[in-house]
């Protein structure tokens, strides 16, 4: 009864006491795996910190984690960006946005092969689950013919990667660079320092992302934003690429605030 009160609640978390032997308590028994572990996770640690008791969360509604981009900062996270050496990360970036450019129509073949290429940028063996492929590639040509994916039509392709919000943004990323963005947890770590990994694998928070990139991307100022992160790579990328460049590489920056 507990666990279907808490599935229903809406927090917003301020800061999180993940060490306290209390919340060490509670993760030995949902383990953190899954959505619905991570959620129960979550609102057990808001609860620590806030000193509430899981019978007052009747009123409360659903986790959430607001994302927000500050102009000011990002200007000065896309100076840091320019004092730094160039990744090897960002000499091969054009031929994983070529792959797709150059396809007339997404294919298993192709679902399959960059799939795995996205997951050499991550430190994770991928799992990729086929049983869904035909649905899994018509929200791929979508995305690639410019339409924005719902909640559900987002997490069919997670269910299929791994069960991974970071290796679907990618693969979004790269099938349509202009109107995905990728996210991982040091993205997520420039807007939530506390980085929980329910935050990083949340769709909502992931949406909400793109929201705040997209609303940049139009600022008056970021043109000439755009222009000096172009330079940087040597050659153009999408705005949602040349913002998610800066926020990943000032997120490890000790004076991003």
């Amino acid at each position: 009864m507990i666990l279907k009160n808490l599935l229903k609640t809406k927090i917003t978390v301020k800061h999180p006491c993940q060490s306290s032997p209390v919340f060490m308590f509670y993760k030995r028994f949902w383990g953190g795996k899954t959505d619905t572990e991570m959620k129960n996770l979550e609102v057990i640690n808001f609860c620590l910190f806030n000193r509430i008791g899981f019978c007052k969360l009747g009123k409360i509604k659903s986790i959430t984690m607001k994302i927000t981009i500050d102009v000011a900062q990002f200007r000065y996270d896309v100076n840091y960006l320019k004092s730094i050496p160039r990744g090897p990360y960002i000499n091969v970036y054009p031929e994983f946005i070529n792959y797709f450019r150059l396809l007339s129509k997404i294919e298993k073949h192709h679902l399959v092969i960059s799939s795995h290429f996205v997951y050499g940028w991550m430190p994770t063996i991928l799992k990729l689950d086929l049983k869904k492929c035909e649905k899994i590639l018509e929200y791929l040509n979508d995305a690639k013919a410019g339409k924005e994916l719902n909640h559900q039509e987002i997490s069919e392709i997670k269910d299929c990667v791994n069960h991974s919000m970071v290796g679907t943004s990618k693969l979004l990323h790269f099938v349509n660079p202009d109107l995905y963005a990728i996210w991982d947890s040091r993205v997520c770590n420039y807007f939530i320092k506390s980085n929980f990994n329910y935050q990083v694998n949340n769709i909502a928070t992931y949406q909400n992302y793109l929201d705040e990139l997209r609303i940049l991307a139009v600022n008056d100022d970021f043109k000439v934003l755009h222009k000096q992160i172009d330079d940087y790579c040597q050659y153009p990328v999408s705005s949602l690429r040349a913002i998610e460049l800066v926020i990943f590489e000032a997120s490890k920056n000790s004076q991003h605030k």
